[in-house]
C-alpha cells in the first residue's frame, strides 16, 4: 500500500501549488464534475503546471479599455485518473463544502491545505461525510463513521511528534482509498478540463468573456500574459507607466517573466487571503474593523458556527458592555461547573462584576488551578493527553472546572472585546449552545 514517501516529492516541489484543494471523485467524468461545480465549456490544457496557472485568467479579467474586473469566480482543473476524476483547486475549497459534497454524491476524497488555517482531509459517500479530520491531528475525527479508516490509517504513522510529513501521509491515504497512484509524469502529461466554477458561475453575463480569456491563455500562455499587460496599459495606471517605458509599437513594454510571475503570485495570495477570510466568517466578513484585528479574530471566528449575527451585536455594544459580558460569561461557566458555591470562586467573580482587581488566586490560570487543587503554584506540572472520541457530538473531553477557571481569567483580558468573546465561547462548551446563546442575548437585550 501507498506510504508517505511516495508523495514527499509532491509536497517538496509544490506540485499542487502552495495552497490547494485536491479531490478525487468516483463515477463522474471531468466535464460532469465541472458542470456540477457550476461551470461549463471546460478548456483542455495538458500538464498541471499550465492548468494551475489558468486561475489567473479566470479570477481577474482586464477589458479592452484596461479596466480590471474581479470575476468572483472560483477555478477548477479536472482530469481522468483511472475510475476517478482528479480535481485541483488552486487556492480554492469548493470540494469540501457541504453543498458540493451533496452534488458530487457517489464517492469523493478531498485534501484541503492552506498555510494560514487548519488542513482538512475528508471522505464522503452518497453526499455525506464519513470521516473528516485535520491530518496534523488525526486522533480527532468527525463524520458519520469516524473509525471507518482505521485499517487504512495503519502504518501511515499519523500523529508522530512534530510531524512534518502529514500532508504526504494524507496523499498516501488518498491512494489507499481510491487505488489511484499519481506522480510527476502523470501531472505533466494529463489533460485537465479547466473552467471558472462556483454557484451559478456559468449563468453570469461575463462568463463567456472569461472563458475566451482562458482559451487564449491555454493557446499561448506567454502571449496571453503580454496581451493582458498591454490591455492594462490602456488604463490610467498603465498610461503613467507608459510615460517612461514603451515597446516599439508605443505600447507599455511587457514586464520581464520573473516580475510577471512575482506579481501573479502576489495576486493569487491576495485572492487566497480574501477567500480564506470569507470562509472563516461564514461568507460574511465583518464591516467593523475591530473584529478583523488578528487577536480578536482568533476568538471571534469560534462563535461563527453558533451565531454569526450575535458577533456583530456584541462588537456594536461597546467597551463598557464588553466588560459586563465578560463577567456574565465567567459567572455562567462557574455556575455550570458547580464552582459558584465556593467562597474563593465567588470572590473572583464578584470582583469582576464590580470592576475590582482580582484576588491573588485569580491573578492567572496557574494561580487559579493551584487554588483549586490546594497546592503551591510552583509545584504545578502541566501535561497534555489525546484520545479518540468516537462521538463527534459529545461534549469536549476537558474538565468543566478547568474551563470555568479559564473563563474567569480570560474575562480580564487586556482587550475588552476578547474578554467578552472568550468566556462566551467557553460557556458553549459547558451547556447546550442554544440555551447559552438565548440566555446571553436576554441578559444584554440583544434580541
Amino acid at each position: 500500500m501507498a506510504v508517505a514517501g511516495d508523495y514527499t516529492w509532491a509536497i517538496e516541489t509544490y506540485a499542487l501549488g502552495q495552497n490547494y484543494c485536491l479531490t478525487f471523485v468516483r463515477g463522474l467524468e471531468p466535464d460532469d464534475v465541472i458542470e456540477q461545480l457550476g461551470g461549463t465549456g471546460a478548456v483542455p490544457m495538458t500538464s498541471a503546471g499550465l492548468a494551475l496557472g489558468g486561475s489567473e485568467a479566470v479570477r481577474k479579467w482586464v477589458d479592452e479599455e484596461g479596466a480590471e474586473h474581479d470575476t468572483r469566480l472560483d477555478y477548477a482543473a479536472a482530469t481522468q485518473a483511472g475510475d476517478w476524476t482528479m480535481v485541483i483547486e488552486p487556492t480554492g475549497s469548493l470540494c469540501i463544502r457541504d453543498e458540493v459534497v451533496r452534488a458530487l454524491s457517489v464517492e469523493m476524497v478531498s485534501l484541503y491545505f492552506n498555510e494560514n488555517t487548519s488542513p482538512q482531509f475528508s471522505w464522503a459517500i452518497d453526499g455525506r461525510f464519513i470521516v473528516t479530520f485535520d491530518p496534523g491531528h488525526p486522533s480527532h475525527r468527525s463524520g458519520d463513521a469516524p473509525v471507518r479508516l482505521d485499517g487504512l490509517l495503519a502504518g501511515l504513522e499519523f500523529g508522530a511528534a512534530d510531524d512534518r510529513a502529514y500532508l504526504a501521509r494524507a496523499l498516501a491515504l488518498m491512494e489507499r482509498i481510491t487505488g489511484v497512484h499519481w506522480d510527476a509524469e502523470f501531472l505533466e502529461n494529463a489533460t485537465f478540463h479547466c473552467a471558472g466554477v462556483g454557484a451559478g458561475a456559468a449563468a453570469r453575463p461575463w462568463y463567456g468573456e472569461v472563458r475566451e480569456e482562458l482559451e487564449a491563455y491555454a493557446l499561448d500562455r506567454d502571449e496571453w500574459f503580454d496581451n493582458n499587460l498591454r490591455r492594462r496599459g490602456r488604463g490610467v495606471a498603465g498610461r503613467r507607466v507608459g510615460t517612461t517605458l514603451h515597446d516599439r509599437d508605443g505600447e507599455p513594454a511587457p514586464r520581464p517573466p520573473e516580475r510577471r510571475m512575482r506579481e501573479a503570485g502576489e495576486r493569487r495570495e491576495a485572492q487566497r487571503r480574501r477567500e480564506e477570510l470569507e470562509r472563516s466568517w461564514g461568507g460574511r466578513v465583518p464591516a467593523d474593523e475591530r473584529l478583523l484585528d488578528p487577536e480578536v479574530q482568533t476568538y471571534a471566528v469560534g462563535l461563527v458556527p453558533y451565531d454569526r449575527d450575535l458577533i456583530d451585536r456584541i462588537v456594536q455594544a461597546g467597551p463598557e458592555s464588553w466588560r459586563a459580558m465578560a463577567a456574565w460569561g465567567a459567572r455562567f461557566c462557574c455556575t455550570r461547573a458547580g464552582l459558584i458555591g465556593a467562597d474563593w470562586v465567588v470572590a473572583g467573580v464578584t470582583a469582576l462584576e464590580q470592576g475590582d482587581p482580582p484576588p491573588a488566586w485569580f491573578a492567572d490560570f496557574e494561580a487559579a488551578y493551584a487554588r483549586w487543587r490546594d497546592v503551591p503554584a510552583e509545584s504545578l506540572v502541566f501535561t497534555t493527553t489525546m484520545s479518540l472520541n468516537p462521538d463527534p457530538g459529545s461534549p469536549p473531553q476537558i474538565e468543566p472546572t478547568v474551563l470555568a477557571l479559564h473563563a474567569v481569567v480570560a474575562a480580564r483580558h487586556d482587550n475588552p472585546l476578547v474578554a467578552a468573546l472568550e468566556p462566551l465561547r467557553t460557556a458553549l462548551m459547558l451547556d447546550e449552545p442554544a440555551a447559552v446563546l438565548a440566555a446571553f442575548r436576554a441578559a444584554f437585550s440583544l434580541g
